[in-house]
């Protein structure tokens, strides 16, 4: 009886010696925190900001302005054409050499550059701006004739029905040079805070809001010489007549766009869309003058004349749409290249050739006095202009 209980004894420790021995026992757990033990690691949102927080660019423009419209500014006949129909629009014969469509239309070059900042750290909140300019483009024209090819000026002769024109250059009455250029510049600047909406590890989307402004100057000038070579007149006569037509826009409104980005590796694809809403306050200024050679010029020319002449000033509501894709090399973490395209459009701009009449009153010409209908008026004539091109630019972020 008594080895019988010590037994059980003996086998009541070994058992509970084992339990405590095991793996889950305070001696092994002690054991295993005091071990060393590998860094623990949390999870890490995807994010697709890229190093730095100020970024900046630069980019050379190689962009086309939407043509200056004119009305059949200069026109020709041919030899033999009688006098009253020779230059006539309407005629069949007649051929317009300058006007009747749209001039200056070509490409030029410009710049654009652009710096933003994030506010955060987590690149969330930034503000963005940028400037862009084209450099100032003129397209000439002349003509000048000793009477043949006849040369001439068509317009709307209000004292009776019928168009007429004004002869620059015709046999035997007068020789004659017609010269004419439109001449244009573009600049603008916009800046915007810049909210991101949403972003992973190859995309994100950006909100844009803010203010933009756009300039844009044109000039049409009209210089014109003819010399008397009518055996009924002082031969040798000279006339020179100037017309000018000067428009100036100024858009100012507020902005809103997105900016979205994706990335392929080292490729980046970027485009941008942005809307502006505001006014457009406008200018025209009208010039005219003629002077005979060797006496005091007077004021008034030929389509700016007296009922003309003057500046004009108004303000229209318009709308600025602009959208912009590139597509970039991420050569190095704070260093990128890219080339892209840029579509833009302005509405209710004056341009000069709109704002030309060619109803003319031809009593009030130098040195004559206005009898009758003031023609040429004047009055706003609303037009859009359009800007288009590529570019190419570089992108540094520190």
């Amino acid at each position: 009886m008594k080895r019988s209980v010590v037994f059980s004894g003996l086998v009541l420790v070994l058992f509970v010696s084992g339990v405590r021995a095991q793996p889950g026992s305070a001696e092994v757990n002690e054991a295993l925190e005091s071990s060393p033990q590998p860094p623990k690691t949390e999870a890490v949102e995807p994010d697709f900001g890229r190093p730095g927080r100020v970024w900046a660019s630069a980019e050379y423009l190689l962009w086309c302005v939407k043509a200056s419209p004119l009305p059949a500014l200069l026109t020709t006949s041919p030899t033999g054409t009688p006098v009253e129909r020779a230059g006539v629009l309407g005629d069949p014969s007649t051929a317009v050499l300058f006007g009747g469509e749209s001039e200056n239309g070509g490409a030029r070059s410009g710049g654009r550059f652009t710096l933003g900042v994030w506010l955060d750290e987590q690149q969330t909140w930034g503000i963005e701006g940028s400037y862009f300019l084209l450099e100032q483009h003129s397209k000439p024209f002349a003509a000048s004739s000793p009477g043949n090819p006849i040369l001439a000026r068509p317009f709307l002769d209000v004292t009776r029905p019928g168009p007429r024109a004004l002869l620059v250059a015709f046999p035997g009455l007068v020789a004659g040079t017609f010269l004419a250029s439109v001449t244009n510049d573009v600049s603008g600047a916009d800046v915007n805070l810049r909210v991101n909406l949403c972003r992973d590890c190859v995309y994100r989307l950006d909100l844009l809001a803010g203010y933009r402004c756009l300039n844009f100057d044109e000039d049409l000038r009209i210089n014109e010489r003819e010399i008397a070579t009518d055996p009924n007149l002082p031969v040798g006569t000279i006339f020179d007549l100037f017309d000018g037509f000067r428009t100036r826009n100024t858009f100012q409104g507020g902005q809103v766009g997105l900016a979205g980005e994706a990335c392929w590796g080292r490729v980046i694809l970027q485009a941008v869309g942005k809307l502006a809403i505001g006014t457009t306050n406008r200018e025209v200024e009208i010039l005219g003058a003629t002077q005979e050679v060797g006496a005091p010029a007077v004021s008034g020319g030929f389509l700016a004349s007296g009922t003309n002449i003057g500046r004009y000033t108004d303000s229209r509501f318009s709308v600025v749409s602009e959208l912009n894709i590139n597509v970039g090399y991420q050569v190095m973490n704070c260093l990128r290249v890219f080339a892209g395209y840029t579509f833009l459009c302005w509405t209710e701009v004056a341009r000069p050739g709109n704002q030309i009449d060619l109803g003319v009153n031809p009593t009030q010409l130098p040195p004559g006095v206005l009898q009758g209908e003031a023609r040429p008026a004047f009055q706003f004539r609303n037009s859009d202009v359009w800007l288009q091109g590529v570019s190419f630019g570089l992108e540094c972020r520190f």
